[in-house]
């Protein structure tokens, strides 16, 4: 069963979507299959964060929002604050945004090959960087959750879980 699941999901990634790329879903689940095969976890890593990079402008501007916008300073927060509301940027990246539950899904894939990286290999700065990526792609898919919906426990439980990871 796991061979051919694995081939029905070689054959989803070869389905493009308009730029280019496999469909994020295919992406989603080929990380989330690797991350099941213990002789290839370190694979799920590029996948998810492939999967992720189709959906950061909206992602991030959506983050934004709730003060978990990539580089957002103290400063910059105290700013907009006084302004009297914040002007969502990328409108349509946001709007075309996966579904809720999958970018949840996504958040807690990224979360999982943080704590992969950190455990296969403490030490190696390409992969301390890896995890990095994985920690902060997490934040804001969160964060972007966060400003959908900011009364769902899970997610203000895994951004909590996000933060505390970061070194």
């Amino acid at each position: 069963a796991e061979t051919e699941c694995e081939s029905y999901l070689e054959n989803a990634l070869q389905i493009k979507d308009t730029d280019g790329e496999p469909l994020v879903d295919a992406l989603q689940t080929m990380a989330s299959l690797r991350l099941s095969q213990k002789s290839k976890q370190l694979e799920a890593v590029s996948y998810i964060l492939r999967a992720y990079d189709k959906m950061k402008v909206g992602s991030e501007a959506l983050a934004a929002l709730v003060g978990l916008g990539e580089g957002t300073s103290e400063d910059e927060m105290a700013a907009e604050k006084e302004e009297e509301a914040t002007e969502l940027k990328e409108v349509d990246a946001a709007n075309n945004l996966p579904e809720f539950e999958f970018r949840c899904q996504t958040a807690k894939l990224l979360l999982e090959c943080a704590a992969l990286l950190k455990e296969e290999s403490p030490s190696s700065p390409s992969a301390h960087s890896q995890e990095d990526q994985c920690l902060s792609a997490a934040i804001s898919v969160l964060g972007s959750l966060l400003a959908q919906n900011d009364e769902v426990v899970e997610i203000w439980f895994l951004t909590g879980c996000a933060f505390a990871s970061k070194r």
